[in-house]
């Protein structure tokens, strides 16, 4: 989306300029950081839009519904990699549940 905003320029003639806001999908948007699993068609660090893409998953979440932790919205992706390579915490455990389904 669009806004536009009206300021005086130097000399005192009026200037237009956009702004552009990303639109409301973005903040839905996840990535998975789960292994690879051609079944389901998910790929590591495939990023969804729409959030966890339900359809598609919904067999995978049904047999391992620790699988959703492995969807993490964008602005935790670093903190999200750190805690899924440490053993020990869920995400970790998550990621090496779905591996070895």
């Amino acid at each position: 989306m669009a806004k536009n905003e009206t300021t005086a320029a130097p000399g005192g003639k009026p200037k237009t300029t956009e702004q552009t806001t990303a639109p409301a999908v973005q903040e839905k948007a996840v990535m998975y950081i789960g292994p690879n699993i051609v079944k389901y068609g998910l790929r590591q660090n495939a990023v969804y839009r729409g959030g966890v893409p339900e359809t598609q998953t919904k067999e995978l979440l049904k047999l391992h519904p620790s699988a959703r932790q492995l969807f993490v919205s964008l602005s935790d992706i670093s903190k999200a990699k750190l805690e899924a390579g440490k053993k020990g915490t869920p995400l970790y455990a998550a990621y090496h549940e779905i591996e070895g389904r």
